[in-house]
């Protein structure tokens, strides 16, 4: 993940989740967001993380979605039911 495009606006309405995971992982993540010069947590850091990587999460879905649509409609199945 690159830091370069942080303070950047990004495109459209913004939505607030609030999200439960294991604290081991929450501070294996929030160590590896530090500023290795002034020590201190990037800003914006976590969302981008978190935009990325749902980015390709979604992606990857509809990329398995599209696949099966065609799969089922090659084979002759009602490809309707997935539209």
């Amino acid at each position: 993940m690159s830091y370069s495009g942080l303070g950047t606006r990004r495109k459209g309405r913004k939505a607030k989740w609030e999200v439960h995971l294991p604290e081991h992982l929450a501070t294996r993540v929030e160590t590896l967001m530090v500023d290795p010069i002034n020590k201190k947590p990037i800003y914006g850091a976590r969302s981008q993380l978190v935009t990325e990587l749902l980015e390709l999460w979604a992606s990857k879905k509809e990329a398995e979605i599209a696949d099966t649509k065609r799969e089922l409609q090659g084979n002759g199945h009602a490809g309707a039911l997935l539209a």
